[in-house]
């Protein structure tokens, strides 16, 4: 696996913050790929951007970040949900172009993760909306895997009372939301 090219396409969460992680190599593209035998992982990632947002800074969407990642050829693509399209309208629809764009011009498979699960009732539904684009995209190719963060069927990732009434004795959100309230701690 170590020759595989992965393209990542996502927000502060695979971009690192201030807030973490501090050691190089920490962050989340890297940490995944050296798992899994991937040396080849390439962020493109920007803090504050999303489907629909462009950040506070007129960076640009994910799907405007599509034509670079094609030009890196990769084996695979990885899309992360973004927080930043909490309150956003067209969610579904941006997802939906994202995927679109992707296939147009590849036929790797496309891993789509949902949100970062946050304290944030926006979370469920911005993660909803991505889910139904995935549904809607029914790629033609049958490579398009869905990855739910929040409404994962067995557990969420991120637990506390506010993601799962029956796991109210227990929680790994200290350990897994830095101070910020948002980011991933190291």
């Amino acid at each position: 696996h170590d020759d595989l090219r992965v393209a990542w396409i996502s927000d502060s969460i695979v971009a690192g913050s201030s807030y973490g992680p501090f050691v190089g190599g920490g962050v989340l593209h890297q940490r995944v790929g050296k798992l899994l035998g991937w040396n080849d992982c390439w962020a493109l990632a920007t803090g504050g951007t999303g489907y629909v947002n462009p950040g506070s800074s007129s960076f640009y969407t994910y799907g405007q970040r599509v034509p670079q990642a094609l030009a890196l050829d990769p084996d695979l693509f990885v899309l992360f949900g973004s927080t930043n399209d909490i309150g956003q309208a067209g969610v579904q629809a941006a997802a939906l172009a994202t995927l679109q764009a992707i296939r147009a011009g590849s036929r790797a498979p496309i891993i789509v993760l949902g949100l970062w699960p946050l304290n944030n009732a926006g979370v469920a539904t911005t993660e909803a909306a991505v889910a139904a684009a995935v549904a809607q995209f029914a790629d033609p190719l049958g490579k398009t895997f869905w990855i739910p963060l929040h409404a994962d069927p067995v557990l969420p990732w991120v637990t506390g009372v506010w993601n799962n009434a029956a796991l109210t004795g227990s929680t790994n959100q200290s350990m897994m939301i830095s101070g910020d309230d948002v980011h991933p701690a190291d």
